[in-house]
């Protein structure tokens, strides 16, 4: 019988992606639950598998690292580039997706240069002659209304 790779957590074990080192251009709380939004802890972790024994111990104390905004961040985002890719199935709202993370990086960290990958990974090749599509405020500003995806 072939191994599950979604059950076999060292198929996601990422020790660290690194050590952020620039302070964050968010203007978030330091302190989780003050009721304003907060930055995550990089200490913070998310169980793999979130059953609890009879008495009440962890299944497993294997984790991930939880997601979200660092106070500290591995890049400067005046110094960024960005590239957006959406691939894969039908998947209704990825307008309103690519829309969301472009305002997101260019309002919020200050990211100038935001492109999108045409056709999935086949935009990835050059061969293919699909040029990315420089994303900018007036390219996002409707895309929401339609249908698809404006990268194709």
């Amino acid at each position: 019988m072939a191994e599950n790779p979604v059950a076999n957590y060292d198929n996601y074990r990422v020790e660290t992606v690194g050590i952020g080192s620039v302070p964050s251009p968010l203007r978030l709380s330091p302190k989780y639950g003050e009721g304003t939004p907060s930055f995550v802890a990089d200490t913070t972790r998310i169980l793999v598998n979130v059953e609890v024994s009879e008495d009440g111990q962890c299944v497993s104390a294997e984790s991930f690292e939880k997601a979200g905004p660092r106070s500290h961040i591995l890049f400067s985002p005046a110094e960024t580039k960005v590239a957006i890719l959406t691939a894969g199935g039908l998947c209704p709202g990825l307008n309103n997706v690519i829309r969301s993370a472009f305002l997101e990086l260019y309002h919020n960290y200050g990211v100038r240069e935001i492109f999108g990958i045409r056709y999935g990974f086949a935009g990835l090749d050059p061969n293919n002659g699909f040029s990315p599509l420089r994303l900018s405020e007036e390219t996002v500003d409707a895309i929401h209304n339609d249908g698809g995806t404006v990268l194709g």
